[in-house]
């Protein structure tokens, strides 16, 4: 994910974040009932509860992406040596022999691929 992308998706977040408050107090300010102590802390665990979600969101826009940008790069790679790793082993096992019929078998099949003119 890019910086831009990242920095769009922050903004989204804490920008439901802020419309929440503002409904909250939209309907405290309108609202004709006195509001006691225990409707007090529901209002404040509510705003915890938005804040808390809304940091946690932040956390895995801007670090959970950068960790799965990076993680391919890296498995391709390891794959790629692996791969050259094998093919090494399965060289440097072979005696004399079979190395020169590996080396006729594939100049065989280059010369069937791509015959010389006549």
């Amino acid at each position: 994910m890019r910086d831009s992308t990242r920095l769009i998706a922050t903004l989204i977040v804490w920008s439901a974040f802020t419309i929440n408050l503002g409904i909250i107090a939209a309907v405290m300010v309108a609202s004709t009932v006195d509001m006691d102590f225990a409707g007090g802390l529901i209002v404040l665990g509510l705003i915890f509860i938005f804040a808390l979600a809304a940091t946690v969101s932040t956390n895995s826009i801007w670090s959970g992406a950068r960790n799965s940008v990076e993680e391919p790069p890296r498995s391709s790679k390891a794959k790629r040596t692996l791969e050259r790793s094998r093919v090494e082993r399965l060289i440097e096992s072979l005696d004399d022999d079979e190395v020169y019929e590996l080396e006729a078998l594939l100049l065989r099949r280059d010369d069937h691929e791509h015959p010389l003119p006549r």
